[in-house]
């Protein structure tokens, strides 16, 4: 795992605009290692999109240079429409590219491969566009080999986003008749199978997830959302057994399904990705939550559970359809189960998660970014000039960056951690003309905000010397019936430049 931060950084350092992800494996170790880089303007994911990456055989004596596409989004491609996606784009890196040989099988003749190892190597076979292979007993110089790097990269990049979706929509069609007796239309959402959405509160972590059913097209039978809280328990999630009354009205007990198991059984029964949303995961004990669901979360490559767990009252539920789509009685996860989930880093000292259960989710952190304009109001703030108080109009944007900013420097402000600051949609603003209206809403959602969570803070962690709201304000109720009447906010906050440029745009209006 050293190496693997290593190559990250030398990733990084030598191809600024591209990324680097490693993996021996989840919870045991992967048939075939291997080492991608992304160029996040075409794809982030491994598991689908176009890729340079470095490919190690079985036994780890031979390792290949490829120019390859997601194996998981060919899974469900006639072979004919995956050799027309391959030769499309061989046609736009150029006919002198190097050939898509490649051997991963490194047994000797008198043992056989195992039927995993076949089937693997086949897959990624079968998503090799090109290929450079090593023998890492007798590699070439590190001169040559990075030359063969900086070749590929520039191969990459000659491939755009637009131009890759519209060659696999061309052969979205992914199964012909004249392959099977059936047709498959599937798109595969931009997303790992574990995922949670992290950042402080207000940065859009829904809307991002929102974003991700509609880019993808998953209708709202596919989509099982809850939100989590601090009494949200295992039997919630997966399900439980109640009383109930049967037909003739007689007393009875009967297994009620979570929203997991609603999930799962949906997943069992369909090929199109179904999304297990939940959120405020930070709200809940989620490992209790989880219970033995926590086994299925270690995925292999090609997206289903490692490991699958005898549960009963899961397997009992489901129907025939779903039961056969299980390869025993054991309980998996299959491929197009994408569990997402919402953090606010803010909360998460209601119920840490322990790292056992964080590294089975791919975090996608989002940033505090700026508001759009539809969200971006003229607010007044006071201010004290010359024993008179005046009032002054900024925008959200503005305030939102003056306070993000004073709430993590060390310095000049209160020195607290990024999980204090706020994102543009903590509040979101109804009609950005309506300035009155926007000012109670500054009021009624920001201040009890600032004051419990930022400004108490200060006090255990920050730095005392810097306060946030007027040394003459002692408690929330002060600071409520003083917003609309005087300064509320501290000096050290607003500073001496940000009150100077206050002051000079008012007479420059005033003008």
């Amino acid at each position: 795992m050293d190496e693997n931060k290593a190559l990250e950084t030398f990733i990084q350092n030598n191809f600024k605009e591209f990324k680097a992800q490693a993996s021996i494996g989840q919870g045991s170790v992967t048939t075939y290692p291997w080492i991608v880089i992304f160029y996040p303007p075409i794809t982030t994911s491994a598991k689908r999109g176009i890729y340079v990456d470095y490919l190690y055989s079985s036994e780890v004596k031979k390792v290949s240079l490829c120019i390859q596409l997601g194996v998981e989004q060919l899974g469900l491609i006639s072979q004919k429409n995956v050799e027309n996606i391959k030769n499309n784009i061989k046609d736009i890196l150029g006919k002198d590219i190097p050939s898509d040989d490649i051997n991963l099988i490194d047994r000797d003749e008198q043992l056989q491969p195992t039927q995993t190892e076949l089937e693997k190597a086949l897959e990624y076979k079968n998503a090799v566009i090109c290929s450079i292979n090593y023998d890492l007993e007798n590699l070439p110089s590190n001169e040559e080999m990075m030359r063969d790097l900086e070749y590929f990269i520039s191969l990459l990049k000659k491939i755009t986003k637009e131009k890759l979706d519209e060659i696999f929509r061309n052969n979205s069609n992914v199964i012909s008749e004249e392959d099977e007796s059936y047709n498959v239309e599937i798109t595969n959402p931009q997303i790992d199978l574990n995922t949670i959405y992290y950042g402080v509160p207000g940065t859009g972590k829904s809307y991002q997830v929102k974003q991700l059913v509609e880019d993808n097209n998953i209708s709202d039978k596919d989509v099982f959302r809850s939100t989590l809280h601090p009494e949200y328990s295992y039997s919630d999630f997966v399900g439980q057994v109640l009383p109930d009354v049967d037909e003739n009205g007689k007393p009875t007990y009967k297994y009620q399904p979570g929203i997991f198991t609603k999930a799962l059984e949906r997943a069992l029964k369909v090929d199109e990705p179904v999304l297990l949303i939940l959120e405020e995961m930070s709200r809940a004990n989620v490992s209790a939550v989880f219970g033995d669901i926590f086994q299925l979360l270690d995925r292999n490559q090609s997206g289903k559970s490692d490991y699958g767990i005898n549960n009963d009252l899961i397997y009992n539920h489901l129907d025939k359809e779903a039961q056969n789509a299980l390869d025993s009685k054991k309980i998996k996860l299959p491929e197009n189960l994408y569990i997402i989930g919402t953090v606010n880093t803010s909360d998460q000292n209601v119920f840490p998660m322990d790292n056992a259960f964080k590294r089975r989710f791919s975090w996608q952190y989002v940033s505090i970014g700026i508001p759009d304009e539809d969200n971006n109001p003229k607010l007044t703030i006071k201010i004290e000039k010359e024993d008179q108080t005046t009032e002054r109009k900024v925008k959200w944007s503005e305030l939102l960056f003056k306070l993000n900013e004073f709430i993590v420097n060390r310095e000049n402000g209160l020195g607290l951690t990024e999980d204090k600051q706020l994102g543009p949609y903590f509040i979101k603003f109804d009609d950005i003309g309506d300035t009155k209206r926007n000012d109670e809403l500054i009021k009624n959602k920001l201040l009890q905000y600032l004051w419990d969570d930022v400004q108490n803070s200060m006090a255990a962690f920050g730095n005392a010397n810097a306060p946030l709201f007027d040394r003459s304000i002692h408690s929330f109720s002060e600071l409520y019936e003083c917003y609309d009447k005087q300064q509320v906010f501290s000096n050290e906050f607003l500073g001496k430049d940000y009150l100077n440029l206050l002051v000079q745009e008012e007479d420059n209006h005033d003008k």
